[in-house]
Parts: structure tokens; C-alpha cells; sequence
């Protein structure tokens, strides 16, 4: 329950109490919400305990004091319930301590004290102890007397601390979801005691009390499983025993009713009713073995049509407050650690982005030398000839602006002919100056310094640029990155148990299992279990269990086994078996038959269901053209398997090539990249010789017109889809192979006729005999590095 508080008394500042009443006050100013309470004390005040007793009546008056427009409504209310059910000499007790508890929170209201919910109950035991004394006084002090005042005081005192939880509950606002375990409990016996206080009636033999009851218990069975429908079926059952309505079999009968019921809630209300009638014949007869008549049946079936009738906005608002996950805490845990680290990463990705913006416009490139440069190489010139010469003074005070506009002249024709010799220079200058000569020499080398730092400028403008991409890369990861893990992950807590049980059935212990769907809607599955010591059962029994719960083939991400030396547990992760698979082979030579090819190429598996093939084919051949190739490959290879665009990935791989020397080298890129879920294959040319499709007698050819990474700041990519089907071939090639057929203009439609007169399927036989046509081609002589890459699509399952 609520803690308790230590200060019984919390002063206040509040204006002294009016003397006199408003009438107006008492009558309009009342909500709704004090008229509901005001008639669930008349009906809690009706409720007999121990045959003639009316405790529940102080307690819940003493409960609902807080509110002074509502004081006189609710002793009106709480007063006529009594009176409902007793006479007005045996309720005098009940009134009597209704009014004793307005005086007593009147006179504490008056020195500027608000009491606490514990004072409260507190108030409600001492009027009803002193309304026991008189009662007892009145009968001689009899012994039966003083005990019940006792016990009835110790049992108020408890009833208005639990009662308060729920008033204050009734009086907050109604947007709210979430209730303390507290405001529950007391939300439940409040409802529960009001429903034995209702003035019974029945209709053709049918009682609403019964009905009611039955109703409640079938809603929170439905709403809140086994568990809240057992709860509440004994609190209601208790309450009808108690007040005489019931035996106390009915205590077990209801419970166990109402858990049925809760067990019977995934099939929709019709389970939950018909789950709720068979535990009550079953259990009915089995304790009291009296036979199943309609009278019985009759509130039951009125109670289900009823429950059945509901409208569903109801159950809804309900479960808002009741319904209770288990794994939520966890589960919103998880949420906020996401949103925290996506917040984290978009600030990097800011940051980056930021950076990046502040590289690209720190400086501009220059093509010619400006207005500043031009009045800084004017002063360098004339500090190094003039500065020592008897007319300095003359040539750049006394005529300083002929001087200057013949020396900027001068340059103007330097900056046109790279050079400038002694016809260049004005008449009237010449018949001035006395160092022409040395004039002529000084600007020339000033000149090429300066031509020289604007290229140097303009190289350190370019790395600023590419270093700019990169951080614009890096920002755009992490920004994909922060969306990944925003996106939403769906945990299939069904198919987790489904998956528990039946492994259970396979006597395979599990410890934990976690089943989610991902944006891409595909299964990920992850167990636990105890180590198999290199029996494969991970294989040979698990994965054949998850494919079939699951409607879907799957695979483990991984290879080899974790449980072998039993001391760990296995962990094995399980993703959706890919439809299409890749069967891969190559043939190579190097130029002159030399040991080191200028041509690098690789395939792999990459994440998300996805297969590389990449070729790549550096400039020349040898020791630098294989250094660019391999690094064009190796870096694609590092982009692609951690996750990264492929756009991207060829940005940064080319502003990594450009930046990686000053000589002219550069290096063709040729991907394809097939989705092994769809059978989408994307063709990523970049400089690169065509690559072929052959599909039984037909040949595709999948050209390029773009520029080789490495040469360029900018690179132009060419992109081209195709969907695969069962048995199609892809062969990708560097230039060496088509230019080795020296005789034809249109080598990748001699080639394409090559294609379509092979009767073999094998990816390597396919590679070496292609290769071998044109080594012929070449007779002895090979000038170019030839690398043939094949790669056959077949369909595992349809």
C-alpha cells in the first residue's frame, strides 16, 4: 500500500472558513464526478456485514470528506443508504458518526490544517469507536458491545485507508492510463463492495446482483487473463459471502470461473463466455453435486449476452488501465536505449555533415591570378630590382601611377604568354628603367612562383573537396545508421513460445528464445540453448522446427559449432533461407604471361541477403595497375560488408584513389550485385568493358560510357537492373579479353556470338574456355591483362 506519512498534519494557507452556508454552493457546485461518488456511498452504505453490522458505510464517508460542496451530498446519500436497509433507531449509530466526522474535519479545516489520507482513517475510527461507546453505553455497557465497537473501529480504520486510494482515483483526471498497484487493489474492492450493496431486483427469475457480478468477472477475466479474472472472482465471491448472498463455496466457484475465462480470451469474447459457463457447471457440480437446472443457468447466459453485447470502445478503455505485460518494462527499456544511441548518431551525422560544409567553402579554386595577387607580385618585383636603384624614388613616388599601370601591363602579358622577354616591355619604360634585364628575369621567375602557388592552391582546394565528400559520406552513414536503429523491430512473443514448446516436445532444453520481424519483413531468430558437445542438433533439429513454426525456410547465419566444449551455452542465430544461390568461377592472365596481373576481382556474400562480383581492371599493367585494382577492390569489399550504399561506397573509394598519388593512375570498377531473396541483379559499371547476360540462346550486353575511378573529383556511375531467372549465366570481363579480337570494330557483338554457341553451364569451364579464345586471338602475344569472372543464378525452391 501508499507509504506512510510520518506528518499526520500538513499546514496550509488558507482564508478562514465563512461562517455562513451557500445554498447555491452546495447544490451547483457538485460534478459529475462527486454525484458518482455520492451514489456509490449509497450503495456501499447498504452493505450488512456480520448480520447487522454497517462498517463499510464510515469508512467510505470518511474516504470522501475531501471536498466541501460535496459533504452535504454525500451524508445525504451515505444517510439514505443506511437508512435502506435498517431503522432509523439502529442507523442513529452510522449518522451519528457521519456527522461527528463533519465536525471533526470542519474544526481541523479551521485552525488551517488539510488532513492526510492516514488522519482520515484515523477520524473514521475514533467517530465509529465513539458512536460504539454510546451504542454500548445505551445497552449497559454489555460486554458484546464494547467488543464490537472495538473490532468495528480496527476494521473502519482499515476500509477508509484502502478507500481513499480509489477516491482520490475517481476524483483525478480521466486521460490517465497508468494506476499504481495500490489504486488498483482499492478500484477493485470499492466496485466489488458496490455491487453487494445494489438493490436486488430480478426479471423472470433472473437477480441483477448475480448478473452483475458474473458480468464483472467475465469483462476483467477477458481484459486481464487468468490471473486478474481469478482475482477478481474471490473478491466479489468474499463480498457475497460476507453480506450473506452467497455460501462460501461461491468464493471458489468464481475464481476459478473467471480464470477459465481468462484462459479463454485468445479466441475473442465468445471463448472467454464460453470458458466462464463451463467452469461454473463443472466446478457447480462437482462441489455441490446438485444438477444443472435452467434457474441456474439463466443469470450466467444474461451475463454472457450481455459481456457479448459490450461495445468494444469500452473493453478498450478498460485495458488501457488493466491490462498487464510482463516483458513491457523490458521492452520499453530496449526502446529508450534505441532512441538514446539514434539520437547520439544523428548529432554525429550533424557534426560530420557540418564539417563537411565548413571544407567545401573554406576556399575556392582560382584560374587566374587575382587583384590582390597581382598588387603582392608587383611589390615583390619591384622590392627585389628597384629597391636599390638611384630612381626608385622617381619610378614609385613621383610617378607611381604610370609606373604601376606599365609594370601591371607587363604582367597582363605574362599571365597571356607564360613568358615575357624585352619586346614586351613598353618604349618609354625602357629609355627610364636601368635594370630592364634584370626586370625582364625577375618577373619571369616571380611569375612562375606565383603560377606555381596557384596550383598548389588549387591541389590543396581539390583535397579539400574530396576530404569533404568523405565527411559527407561518413554523415550520410551514420544518418542511415540512426534510421536503422529508429526503425521498428517486431517481437513475435507468440511464435517465441510456439517455438519454446516444440522444441520442448524435441527434449531440447531452451533458455531463451527471441523472434523479431524486421523492416524488410523477414524472420531473425536467436536461441539459446544447452551445448549438444558437437551433436549438431542445431541443424538436425532446430533449424527443421523454426523453418515449420514459421512458415518459412531458414538457415543459420553462421557457421561451425559453439557448443563443443559444454561448458558455454550454444547461442545460434537464424535468419530466411535465400531463394537463389551463386556459383562462381574465373580465369585470368597477365600481360606477356608475367607473374602480376594489373586486374583484381572478388565475390562474396554481403549482408541483407546480397552477393558482390566485382572486377576491376588499373590502368596499364604490372606492379602499380595491380596496387590501384587491389585497392579499388579491397576498399569496395570493407564498404560493402559493413553496410554502406554502393553510391557511396564508390564515392569514397574514388576520392581515396584520387587523393592516394599524383601520378595519372586510375582503375575501372565493374560490380554486380544480386539480392538472393528476389533475384534482382544491379549492374554498377564505372569505366569498365561490358558485362554479358546469357539466358539459354539469348545474350544481353550490359555496356558502359563512363570514366575509370581515380581520374576525376566527380565520377559518373552507370546502373542498369534486371530481374534473373533459374539457370542464367553473367559474365563480366576486362578489356583485354574483347580487345584481344584486334580484326572487328564490334567486339561485344563477336563476343555475344561466342556466348551463344556454348553448350556448358560449369562457371569455370565457362571462364577458362572463353579465356582460352582469346589467348588465341592474341597468338603469342599477349598485350593486355585478361581476367574472365562467370557467375551462374539457379533457384533453389520456388
Amino acid at each position: 500500500m501508499e507509504r506512510v506519512e510520518y506528518r499526520t498534519f500538513k499546514k496550509t494557507d488558507i482564508p478562514k472558513v465563512k461562517k455562513t452556508i451557500h445554498w447555491k454552493e452546495i447544490f451547483l457546485g457538485t460534478t459529475y464526478k462527486d454525484l458518482f461518488i455520492d451514489l456509490l456511498g449509497f450503495m456501499i452504505s447498504r452493505v450488512i456485514l456480520f448480520t447487522n453490522l454497517l462498517p463499510l458505510s464510515i469508512a467510505y464517508f470518511a474516504a470522501g470528506l475531501h471536498t466541501k460542496a460535496n459533504r452535504m451530498w454525500l451524508l445525504l446519500f451515505s444517510a439514505a443508504g443506511v437508512l435502506s436497509v435498517r431503522d432509523s433507531t439502529l442507523s442513529s449509530k452510522y449518522i451519528g458518526a457521519f456527522i461527528l466526522m463533519i465536525m471533526l474535519q470542519h474544526f481541523m479545516e479551521t485552525k488551517g490544517y488539510t488532513p492526510t489520507k492516514i488522519v482520515q482513517a484515523v477520524m473514521a475510527m475514533i467517530a465509529c469507536f465513539v458512536m460504539g461507546m454510546v451504542t454500548a453505553g445505551i445497552h449497559g455497557f454489555a460486554g458484546y458491545y464494547l467488543i464490537v465497537a472495538i473490532l468495528e473501529s480496527i476494521f473502519v480504520f482499515t476500509a477508509a485507508y484502502i478507500y481513499g486510494s480509489a477516491i482520490s482515483c475517481m476524483r483525478g483526471p480521466l486521460k490517465r492510463t497508468i494506476l499504481s498497484n495500490e489504486e488498483i487493489i482499492s478500484l477493485i474492492l470499492i466496485f466489488g463492495t458496490a455491487i453487494a450493496g445494489i438493490i436486488d431486483f430480478s426479471i423472470s427469475g433472473i437477480y441483477f446482483r448475480e448478473v452483475v457480478s458474473i458480468l464483472l468477472v467475465l469483462l476483467f477475466g477477458f481484459i486481464g487473463g487468468p490471473s486478474i479474472g481469478g482475482t477478481i472472482g474471490i473478491v466479489i465471491g468474499t463480498i457475497l459471502t460476507l453480506i450473506g448472498v452467497m455460501p462460501a463455496v461461491s468464493i471458489g466457484i468464481l475464481g476459478i470461473s473467471g480464470m477459465i475465462a481468462g484462459l479463454f480470451k485468445e479466441i475473442g469474447r465468445v471463448g472467454s463466455g464460453i470458458g466462464f459457463l463451463l467452469g461454473q457447471v463443472i466446478i457447480s457440480f462437482y462441489f455441490e453435486g446438485t444438477a444443472i437446472t435452467y434457474d441456474f443457468l439463466k443469470p450466467i447466459l444474461a451475463a454472457i449476452i450481455l459481456f457479448l453485447s459490450l461495445p468494444a470502445g469500452i473493453i478498450t478503455l478498460i485495458k488501457q488501465f488493466i491490462n498487464y505485460e510482463p516483458n513491457l518494462g523490458q521492452e520499453v527499456y530496449y526502446k529508450r536505449i534505441r532512441d538514446i544511441t539514434a539520437q547520439q548518431l544523428e548529432a554525429f551525422s550533424n557534426a560530420f555533415l557540418k564539417l563537411s560544409k565548413t571544407f567545401s567553402n573554406i576556399s575556392k579554386k582560382k584560374t587566374s591570378l587575382n587583384q590582390r595577387d597581382v598588387s603582392m607580385l608587383i611589390e615583390d618585383v619591384a622590392s627585389r630590382v628597384c629597391q636599390d636603384c638611384g630612381l626608385c624614388s622617381h619610378c614609385w613616388e613621383s610617378d607611381f601611377y604610370n609606373t604601376y599601370q606599365t609594370v601591371f601591363s607587363i604582367l597582363s602579358a605574362a599571365e597571356r604568354k607564360s613568358r615575357i622577354d624585352v619586346n614586351d616591355i613598353p618604349q618609354d619604360f625602357i629609355e627610364k628603367c636601368l635594370k630592364v634585364d634584370v626586370f625582364v628575369d625577375t618577373t619571369n621567375r616571380m611569375f612562375e612562383l606565383y603560377k606555381l602557388n596557384l596550383l598548389w592552391h588549387n591541389r590543396i582546394v581539390e583535397s579539400r573537396e574530396l576530404v569533404s565528400e568523405q565527411l559527407r559520406g561518413v554523415s550520410s552513414i551514420i544518418g542511415n545508421l540512426a534510421v536503422e536503429v529508429y526503425g521498428q523491430v517486431y517481437f513475435k512473443e507468440e511464435l517465441e513460445q510456439a517455438i519454446k514448446v516444440e522444441l520442448d516436445r524435441e527434449n531440447i532444453v531452451v533458455s531463451d528464445v527471441m523472434v523479431v520481424s524486421n523492416r524488410q519483413n523477414k524472420y531473425e531468430v536467436v536461441i539459446e540453448h544447452s551445448p549438444c558437445r558437437g551433436k549438431r542438433i542445431c541443424t538436425k533439429n532446430i533449424v527443421p522446427v523454426v523453418s515449420q513454426i514459421l512458415g518459412r525456410k531458414m538457415k543459420l547465419a553462421g557457421s561451425g559449432c559453439a557448443g563443443l566444449n559444454g561448458k558455454e551455452n550454444c547461442k545460434l542465430k537464424l535468419i530466411e533461407e535465400e531463394k537463389y544461390r551463386i556459383m562462381t568461377g574465373v580465369a585470368k592472365e597477365s600481360k606477356d604471361s608475367s607473374s602480376i596481373s594489373g586486374d583484381t576481382y572478388s565475390f562474396m556474400e554481403i549482408k541483407n541477403g546480397q552477393y558482390l562480383l566485382a572486377l576491376s581492371d588499373g590502368m596499364g599493367s604490372g606492379n602499380k595497375a595491380s596496387e590501384e585494382s587491389g585497392a579499388a577492390i579491397e576498399l569496395l569489399e570493407e564498404f560493402m560488408e559493413s553496410g554502406f550504399d554502393k553510391d557511396l561506397a564508390i564515392k569514397m573509394i574514388n576520392s581515396v584513389l584520387v587523393l592516394k598519388s599524383n601520378e595519372e593512375f586510375f582503375s575501372t570498377l565493374d560490380m554486380t550485385i544480386i539480392d538472393l531473396y528476389t533475384g534482382v541483379a544491379e549492374f554498377v559499371k564505372i569505366g569498365a568493358a561490358s558485362a554479358f547476360l546469357k539466358r539459354g540462346d539469348t545474350v544481353e550486353i550490359i555496356g558502359s560510357s563512363s570514366l575509370p575511378v581515380g581520374m576525376l573529383n566527380n565520377v559518373d556511375i552507370d546502373m542498369t537492373k534486371k530481374k534473373l531467372k533459374d539457370g542464367d549465366i553473367i559474365i563480366m570481363v576486362t578489356d583485354g579479353v574483347l580487345d584481344s579480337k584486334k580484326d572487328i570494330i564490334e567486339k561485344e557483338k563477336w563476343f555475344s556470338e561466342v556466348l551463344k554457341g556454348l553448350d556448358i553451364t560449369q562457371p569455370e569451364y565457362i571462364a577458362e574456355y572463353l579465356l582460352n579464345i582469346a589467348k588465341e586471338n592474341s597468338e603469342k602475344e599477349i598485350e593486355d591483362d585478361m581476367t574472365v569472372l562467370v557467375a551462374k543464378v539457379w533457384e533453389k525452391y520456388s
